[in-house]
């Protein structure tokens, strides 16, 4: 079997082609044409956040499920950028939720014995409005300009400096900055639901 290596830039226009594709004709093999070439760069994403092989594997099929409704949805320039920006964002959307469940958790069998209600009847809500504004959050995001949600995430999520930023992305610091200034208080109107 004779293998192929594709340079960064053909690579990319190979998948704005299959992306394309994918719009105009709704086939989820295309999809899974993507899930080849890319599956172990986000399973290695996912090994990050979570350091759990089975757990990882679950969330690198989630986030290849959820490209169903995000490739049609949202432009995509550079599509791994792009990918990773997905991929993390799934991992800390998780990473939070269970975080939140634990601590949540703990306090309430520290204090269990004052309680008359079971754990059941009293955990639920609290953990449903954190988890909802976690997915606010994330929602959000997604409906930012693409240019803005890179930038935003890289600087607030990964607390990286413009100038970080501007060697990930591509984009120059000037940009970087009107970028993250924009994307913030379009966020910030989304959330309100102003926007």
């Amino acid at each position: 079997m004779m293998v192929i290596l594709l340079s960064s830039a053909r690579m990319d226009e190979a998948d704005q082609t299959l992306i394309k594709m994918y719009r105009e004709t709704g086939d989820k093999a295309l999809i899974g044409e993507l899930f080849n070439r890319y599956s172990g760069f986000v399973l290695a994403v996912c090994m990050k956040y979570v350091q759990d092989t089975t757990l990882a594997e679950e969330l690198t099929v989630e986030i290849f499920e959820s490209l169903f409704k995000k490739l049609k949805k949202h432009k995509v320039d550079y599509f791994k950028t792009w990918l990773y920006s997905v991929s993390k964002n799934h991992c800390l959307l998780h990473h939070r939720s269970a975080n939140t469940f634990r601590k949540h958790k703990g306090l309430f069998q520290q204090e269990q014995s004052g309680f008359m209600e079971s754990e059941d009847s009293m955990y639920p809500s609290e953990e449903n409005e954190k988890t909802n504004e976690i997915k606010s959050v994330q929602t959000a995001l997604e409906q930012l300009k693409p240019e803005q949600k890179v930038c935003v995430e890289l600087f607030y999520i990964e607390n990286k400096t413009y100038e970080e930023i501007s060697r990930e992305s591509g984009y120059n610091t000037k940009k970087v900055k009107s970028y993250i200034q924009n994307g913030k208080r379009n966020l910030k109107l989304i959330l309100e639901g102003k926007k």
